[in-house]
């Protein structure tokens, strides 16, 4: 069996490599205010987006937009890796 996560595999953003694409699937934190800023800001389960840098903190794009997180928050964002 390969260590490997599968398409439909549900983990954190953290634990994808730079040039990945993932599609959001639901939030893990308490913050409502965090979790309503990323809403705002079209962070929302469905969303597509592109990791383009994990260190030193992790820049993903989405659209035409990058946004920047630090650690602790993106490993609340759980996504699916999108194999297309």
């Amino acid at each position: 069996m390969s260590s490997k996560s599968s398409p439909e595999e549900v983990v954190p953003l953290t634990s994808l490599k730079r040039g990945s694409i993932a599609e959001v699937s639901r939030f893990d934190m308490t913050d409502r205010s965090t979790l309503r800023k990323l809403l705002s800001l079209g962070i929302v389960p469905g969303t597509k987006l592109r990791v383009i840098y994990t260190f030193p903190s992790y820049v993903i794009q989405l659209d035409s937009s990058q946004m920047v997180f630090d650690k602790e928050l993106a490993s609340s964002i759980k996504v699916k890796l999108v194999t297309d």
